[in-house]
């Protein structure tokens, strides 16, 4: 199955994009609502700080003036019944002003706590939005890394996406998605022949050790670490056991270098030799396997779990202004192009090449996309006004169901297909 523009020339990005594009702008007009409401509430709790600041600081004016001028007025010498009454009088004027210092900090606290409550709703909503939209959204990669952890008889994978800018998008992965993966790996299933000087021979009567070489096949992956130029693998026997031998695979261009490490030996580790040519061979053949083993996990994505912008958490920081005009900056040529190569100006359309000849058409109205964006106010419409979808609509809810008489095809099911 290939992806093909509405003219039939090849879709170059391989895959549904009218789906991605899709939930790209609802949850993407969710994003920028949500992070425009978040900045309202910082905006109102800050204008509350300072008024209340601004009375705290008029109460203390009022209060070491209506002092000063008691005490202006009172004569040294006065009678004692003035003195008393002065007396008290200063020490209810302090009691009122500490009660009224607590009753503003309480205020404070308070509406504190109600504006951290409503900002982590919301931010909450924008990381579930996010999650939906770079599920479908592929963005051009830099670098990739992929990480595996063998806990309790089960892989657990993780996948890091270096993208242009800085930014870096970490995604859970769903072993249950990929068979492979479902339960612990053999070395022997990415290359069988694996030998390596692991085995430990030790003196009988001197505290010296050797290493052997020893067959890798049957060890088991207890964790991987596999990144452009660099793989860490950690081994075990069995998978209720802990790793017991660390492997690092480092490339410099055309050079491979390799190094092992032994984690529950001391004395094996601080005996180690470096590896000879041979060693180095089958660890690259490994590492080439490992690769060609993984290629496949990058769409099995289950869970965002962090979007870092310059080193900065998107979601957490409120960065998501930023993000989304990233994301439209991305997405807008692709768009035009599609536009460009769609019959239907009012459309944009994408064709579905399957076996024995069949082509089906996949294609969303502006409109209807247009119409999502309608929960946004003008300020914020205008960070999706380079994909041209056409004039802001009416603030009318969005359409529930895309497409027309057209389509042969739903989206749900070139998804599943």
């Amino acid at each position: 199955m290939r992806y093909l523009y509405g003219d039939s020339e090849p879709f170059t990005p391989a895959y549904d994009f009218i789906g991605a594009l899709e939930s790209f702008v609802t949850h993407g007009a969710r994003v920028a609502k949500l992070d425009a409401e978040i900045r309202v509430l910082h905006e109102q709790g800050q204008e509350a700080r300072r008024a209340r600041q601004t009375s705290s600081d008029e109460l203390d004016r009022f209060h070491r003036s209506t002092m000063e001028g008691l005490d202006k007025t009172l004569p040294s010498d006065g009678d004692p019944v003035l003195l008393e009454y002065c007396r008290r009088l200063k020490e209810v004027a302090v009691q009122v002003v500490a009660e009224t210092r607590k009753t503003i900090a309480a205020a404070e606290g308070n509406d504190a706590e109600i504006e951290r409550v409503e900002v982590e709703r919301r931010r909450a909503e924008i990381f579930s939005s996010l999650e939906a939209l770079l599920s479908l959204l592929r963005l051009p990669t830099i670098d990739t890394s992929v990480r595996t952890r063998l806990v309790d008889g089960r892989n657990e994978m993780a996948a890091v996406f270096a993208h242009a800018d800085e930014l870096v998008i970490s995604f859970q992965l769903s072993a249950a998605k990929l068979p492979d993966w479902r339960q612990p790996r053999k070395v022997c299933e990415f290359a069988t022949g694996v030998e390596l000087p692991v085995g430990i021979k030790r003196g009988w009567f001197s505290r010296s050790v050797q290493q052997e070489l020893a067959s890798l096949d049957d060890e088991l992956i207890g964790s991987l670490d596999l990144q452009k130029d660099r793989t860490e693998l950690r081994l075990r026997r069995k998978a209720t056991e802990k790793d017991s031998i660390a492997i690092l695979i480092e490339r410099s261009g055309d050079k491979v270098g390799a190094q092992i490490h032994y984690l529950d030996d001391p004395e094996a580790e601080e005996h180690r030799a470096p590896l000879d040519a041979v060693a180095t061979a089958h660890l690259q053949r490994l590492d080439e396997g490992l690769r060609k083993g993984l290629s496949g996990v990058l769409t099995a994505k289950e869970k965002l779990l962090s979007i870092q912008h310059h080193g900065v958490d998107v979601v957490e920081q409120d960065q998501c202004a930023g993000f989304l005009q990233n994301l439209v900056a991305f997405a807008a040529p692709i768009v035009a192009e599609i536009a460009r190569r769609t019959p239907n100006a009012a459309e944009l359309a994408l064709k579905v090449e399957k076996e024995g000849g069949r082509r089906e058409e996949i294609y969303v109205r502006k409109a209807d996309l247009a119409a999502r964006l309608g929960i946004l106010e003008p300020s914020l419409w205008s960070v999706f006004a380079p994909l041209n979808l056409g004039e802001r609509p009416a603030a009318d809810p969005p359409a529930e169901q895309t497409g027309g008489d057209s389509v042969v095809l739903g989206l749900d099911d070139i998804a599943s297909s």
